[in-house]
């Protein structure tokens, strides 16, 4: 079957190196189409409609952290026979929680319109749902391709993302379309960007799927939730905040500085999603291997994020200039603290896979909760007053006190020269049955 046959190997560290680099490629092309679709939003809809987009999309990465912790993380941590061996049933499994979530948010949508609700709400739903696809097929997509070391394969579905967002980008040009119907209609082409799926050959073992589910749900439901809930409540909660007591206006200027800082958002996920999946590989299965491994990934997140927050220091105004034709340009502070919070997502990126390796979860959701408990009450006191400036520290600070909280949670992991073996990984597959 295609996709299933173990691929000739080479040296680990030669298969990182190519995997980095064409995930970075695969990567860079998504952010550049993401891009466009930023300008694309900002130059031809009016603030309210930009600002749609930005709480839309805001609910759509919060929904996704889900559908991220609660099998995509986890399918990147297996080793490659297992992932393999049971990959029909993660397969069914995607169709459930995927074709649910579209489904759930299609009805949504179409109750809203039935309803006769302001256009503001009508667009939130119908921006949340298309995003909603966008991310949730693109990243089981990018799992399933690394996972088969299909790499180049990855690259061409971003090829493919940016090729829709082009042909939008030229049919808005020549025939002004509504925002709801730009918007349906890029979830409509990336639904059927994910038939690739069907190529593969692989029969969805729907049995296997339920059963992996619920077995996910116990071992990841409750902490996902929980921890979904604080990401929520720092990178959402403070736009909804601002929303209500400010306005659209600055809610479309707090958005578009976060759309600038995507493309370094996107680039460490790849990063991360090469180094999930090489994680326990090259850790040897043993917690100084896994020190050793944390350590190098971290510093290297660590100096990716400060590249990038000197490179806007310096370029920030003729960056807004080009983009939004200074349209936001009373927003440029916020563009560099855009930046810190993605380089700061990053750091989280490896605290998480030693969270997961060592069995962890409840203990790190219950301590970084009080992330998002403090980012909500900073934006209910700062955002009336201070407008954008009051949201972007709560989600700020809520997110720099997420990293610390989460390297407490694996500090002997971290800093101890202890030596005992990582939690042995469980088969799965036709074990399930």
């Amino acid at each position: 079957m295609i996709g299933i046959e173990p691929r000739t190997e080479r040296p680990l560290a030669s298969r990182v190196l190519a995997s980095r680099f064409l995930l970075l490629v695969d990567q860079a092309i998504f952010s550049i189409a993401n891009f466009i679709l930023t300008i694309v939003l900002a130059r031809h809809y009016p603030a309210a409609e930009f600002g749609a987009y930005g709480v839309g999309l805001s609910a759509a990465l919060t929904v996704q952290y889900i559908q991220r912790n609660l099998y995509i993380v986890s399918l990147s941590l297996m080793s490659e026979r297992v992932a393999l061996r049971s990959f029909p049933g993660i397969l069914a499994k995607h169709f459930v929680i995927t074709g649910g979530a579209v489904a759930t948010l299609g009805l949504a949508t179409a109750a809203v319109i039935i309803a006769g609700a302001q256009g503001g709400t009508v667009d939130v739903v119908v921006s949340t749902l298309s995003c909603t696809v966008v991310y949730f097929q693109g990243d089981f997509d990018r799992a399933v391709l690394v996972k088969r070391g299909a790499f180049v394969g990855a690259v061409l579905l971003s090829v493919i993302y940016l090729c829709i967002v082009l042909a939008l980008f030229a049919l808005v040009q020549a025939i002004p379309i509504g925002f709801n119907v730009f918007m349906l209609t890029l979830a409509c082409a990336c639904l059927a960007k994910g038939g690739w799926l069907f190529l593969l050959r692989v029969e969805p073992r729907w049995r296997w799927g339920m059963r992996f589910l619920a077995r996910d749900w116990r071992n990841y439901g409750v902490p996902t939730l929980l921890s979904a809930a604080a990401t929520a409540a720092y990178s959402n909660v403070p736009v909804m905040v601002l929303a209500a007591t400010r306005g659209p206006a600055e809610v479309a200027g707090m958005m578009a500085m976060r759309s600038l800082t995507m493309p370094l958002n996107l680039v460490l996920r790849s990063f991360d999603a090469v180094d999930k999946n090489r994680f326990r590989a090259l850790s040897g299965g043993t917690t100084s291997g896994a020190r050793r491994v944390f350590w190098r990934t971290m510093l290297g997140y660590a100096a990716l994020g400060a590249a990038a927050m000197a490179a806007l220091a310096l370029f920030s105004h003729p960056i807004i200039a080009i983009v939004y034709h200074d349209r936001y340009a009373g927003f440029t502070g916020l563009l560099l603290a855009w930046c810190a919070y993605c380089a700061l997502l990053g750091l989280i990126q490896p605290l998480q896979s030693v969270v997961l390796l060592t069995g962890k979860q409840m203990s790190s959701t219950r301590l970084t909760t009080i992330s998002g408990v403090l980012a909500v009450a900073i934006a209910f006191a700062t955002c009336r007053s201070f407008g954008a400036s009051g949201a972007m520290t709560a989600t700020l600070t809520a997110v720099a006190l997420n990293v610390v909280l989460s390297g407490f949670v694996v500090r002997g992991l971290i800093f101890r020269s202890d030596e005992i073996h990582l939690p042995k990984e469980r088969l799965t597959g036709r074990e399930a049955e």
